[in-house]
């Protein structure tokens, strides 16, 4: 039958409106035998409700609940392995980079591993640990980052943290497939997960 999904999009266009079966016809792209059968479908699931006796229907109560519902998005596979390979390689990067005063000493991924099957996306638990810098290197190194910020570090301790933040923002790269969650050495090395670097 008619996915939520598929019976979300309907309720979203025919918001405010009544709905025709010539109007759910296009918008589900079915044959109008098949049309009927899933607006009464929807009627007797209580999704929209009929409009006096003719065949116009409108959105109920519980319709307007599912039209506003979030569903979590899925990634293909092919997806959620390239964005795997373009983590490997930014961690890589900090790992080599004079730029990032901390490296990524931990990689854990806590999802499927390996990504056989379509998700919501990659979660990843990660630690980080100084890197074998003097005091002023690392110093150097996390004011260099502070610097290229162009927002405003309001606290101290955001002060202080910005660096672990960048190095995150990096690893994410605006990914919205990689769920990243750091944690402390003696944390990381008590969940259970695959291990990647560490």
């Amino acid at each position: 039958m008619i996915s939520q999904k598929e019976i979300r999009v309907l309720l979203r266009k025919a918001e405010n409106k009544f709905i025709s079966k010539n109007m759910a016809s296009q918008i589900l792209k079915l044959d109008g035998k098949k049309t009927i059968e899933t607006l009464t479908y929807l009627e007797t699931q209580g999704f929209i409700e009929k409009v006096g006796n003719i065949q116009l229907w409108q959105q109920s109560f519980k319709g307007k609940l599912l039209s506003n519902k979030r569903f979590t998005q899925e990634f293909k596979v092919d997806t959620l392995r390239k964005h795997l390979k373009e983590l490997i390689e930014r961690i890589e990067i900090i790992n080599s980079s004079k730029q990032y005063p901390d490296y990524v000493a931990y990689i854990k991924i806590t999802s499927e591993y390996p990504i056989e099957n379509r998700s919501d996306g990659i979660h990843v638990a990660y630690s980080l640990n100084r890197k074998k810098i003097t005091n002023k290197e690392y110093r150097s190194a996390s004011n260099k980052l502070r610097q290229q910020y162009s927002g405003t570090l309001g606290n101290i301790v955001e002060y202080h943290s910005y660096p672990h933040e960048a190095i995150r923002a990096f690893l994410k790269s605006g990914s919205h497939v990689l769920k990243l969650r750091k944690y402390e050495k003696d944390e990381i090395v008590q969940i259970e997960g695959y291990s990647l670097v560490g």
